[in-house]
């Protein structure tokens, strides 16, 4: 043991050296590749040499060829550095040479790996019966998914390609485009080949169109598989993910005339993770930059959703006095709320119910505390941009409080008669305009405004990401929105929630997102936060542009 101790001694003096140095270190390599062979290379030793003598010489020698990849000086590529938990236990993990091959050799790692994929699930808000692998790299989980995915297309046509290969097999359509360079690879390795892809064209951050990848699909006659990326690597933009009752229309697994599997690329991780739930039946490779690699298989695909930046014809409407603008892609798929749910849930008799509300009691406690977040702030002549304002009561207090001008956006039409008659009744019709966008999916429909305001609405959007970015974005001073607190109950209620919603065919559903991960989205859009409001159910988070912080 001798000798082994004082290896690992010197190992650990080493690693300590080496991360203490990293921040203040330069952060490319001082030495090449080619350099580094001379200085390592040489006759194969005869007798066998101290260890501590290895460790110490590799360690003098490598670290001239190191980048430091963990520094926050580091801008190359998609990589970056461990959590000091995973670094310490990356070293239990060696000191311990488990054999993984199976639970009876290494319960202790199949338990932990069992843990691992259960928070996987969790994490990015897959089902929890969903099935986990861990892989080597990008390589191997897409090769995963795009096998199990190959085998599920080709079972639906009677085809058993583990019995009986693919010579003869029916014709698989695959369609990708912008994807990981590893998936072309995959594609020859599983016998597809790389030329038969079909290419679905893409918008100016690589995500595919609806439209485009609607339209291949309809001339796809036999099996077929679509490979989509939640986080492209040059952008971070996500494609379209299928997501319910439209989606699975004439997909795999419910007997229609088409067989599809969706196998969908997860990279990108430093950033918040957008939850999509997109049902089971998707295959998900997740790749983990640096460490290991996951691979999770979901059991039916969903509906699509359209990119952001997607174009459609607008078409301008006159509706009680107010002008309203419907987007034509947010009439039939919106980027994230959907339309159709919303109008289920948020009818003109809930509208008259705010309305008279408002009336008889003002603004709600949650509402009031974010008005006056934004009256300390200042609003004379500011514009006041709010999204899912209802029949407009904030903005009709802030409109008191000296805003000039106020935007509010729905998906729905069912607030603009109440809203008209309370813009009528305040004398302030004239400065209160009405548009129906979905500014997350179509955000260059919207012009910037002085005031961004999101009074409960996160919480009815899947993709939180997309939808406060946009509003950063929109947001030239200040931004104020509301969402429930997240715990235990919060949970319990959102999932009993969903589940009646289910029960009784609507397809509206309420989410309740992590609240820093949020924070974070508008922070990393050149926002800072600095009013924060932790109530028993709702909280509120003020963010001022970072140039007009502590005015």
């Amino acid at each position: 043991m001798g000798d082994t101790l004082r290896a690992l001694e010197a190992a650990y003096a080493h690693a300590v050296d080496w991360v203490e140095s990293v921040p203040n270190r330069p952060v490319a390599a001082a030495a090449t590749a080619e350099q580094l062979l001379t200085l390592l290379d040489g006759p194969l030793p005869v007798e066998p040499t101290d260890p501590a003598e290895v460790i110490n010489m590799l360690a003098a020698t490598a670290e001239k060829g190191l980048v430091a990849t963990p520094s926050g000086r580091f801008f190359g590529f998609v990589v970056g550095g461990a959590l000091p938990t995973a670094l310490a236990a990356d070293w239990l993990t060696s000191a311990w040479e488990p054999n993984a091959a199976f639970a009876a050799l290494a319960p202790t790692e199949a338990a932990v790996e069992a843990v691992a994929a259960r928070w996987v699930t969790d994490c990015l808000g897959l089902p929890a019966d969903a099935s986990v692998g861990f892989t080597t790299g990008a390589a191997m989980a897409n090769f995963t998914c795009l096998a199990a995915a190959r085998h599920r297309v080709l079972e639906q046509t009677g085809w058993d390609v583990e019995a009986r290969g693919l010579q003869g097999a029916p014709m698989v359509t695959v369609l990708s485009e912008d994807r990981h360079v590893s998936v072309d690879a995959v594609l020859r390795y599983l016998g597809f080949g790389s030329d038969g892809v079909v290419p679905i064209a893409t918008d100016n951050e690589g995500r595919i169109r609806p439209t485009a990848l609607a339209d291949n699909l309809r001339k796809v006659t036999g099996p077929s598989i679509v490979c989509l990326q939640a986080a492209n690597v040059n952008s971070g933009s996500c494609d379209p993910f299928p997501r319910g009752d439209r989606g699975r229309q004439g997909t795999l697994g419910l007997g229609a005339c088409r067989r599809r599997v969706w196998a969908v690329g997860r990279r990108k991780p430093d950033h918040p993770t957008p939850r999509r739930r997109c049902g089971r039946g998707q295959l998900v490779g997740h790749r983990r930059h640096k460490w290991r690699r996951r691979v999770v298989r979901r059991a039916t695909p969903g509906r699509e959703r359209p990119p952001r930046e997607a174009k459609a014809p607008s078409r301008g409407l006159l509706l009680g006095g107010v002008q309203q603008r419907v987007h034509a892609d947010t009439a039939d798929m919106s980027g994230c709320c959907d339309s159709r749910g919303c109008n289920d849930m948020f009818g003109p008799r809930f509208a008259r119910h705010l309305a008279s509300r408002y009336r008889k009691r003002g603004l709600d406690k949650t509402a009031a505390r974010m008005v006056a977040y934004l009256v300390d702030r200042g609003l004379d002549g500011a514009s006041v941009l709010e999204i899912g304002g209802g029949v407009g009561d904030i903005q009709l207090e802030l409109l008191g409080q000296g805003a000039s001008r106020t935007t509010n956006l729905e998906l729905v039409d069912a607030y603009d008669a109440d809203a008209t008659d309370l813009a009528k009744s305040a004398g302030l019709r004239d400065r209160m305009t009405r548009l129906r966008v979905d500014i997350a999916a179509t955000p260059d429909e919207v012009e910037t405004h002085d005031v961004v305001v999101l009074h409960r609405v996160v919480c009815c959007y899947p993709d939180y990401e997309r939808l406060l970015t946009a509003a950063a974005d929109h947001a030239k001073r200040l931004l104020v929105f509301s969402h429930p607190r997240r715990n235990w109950v919060s949970w319990t209620f959102t999932h009993l929630q969903n589940v009646s919603f289910r029960l009784v065919g609507k397809s509206f559903r309420t989410f309740a997102h992590p609240p820093a991960a949020m924070v974070a989205v508008a922070e990393v859009r050149g926002m800072h936060t600095e009013y924060s409001y932790r109530g028993p159910v709702w909280q509120v988070v003020g963010l001022a542009r970072a140039t007009t912080a502590g005015r």
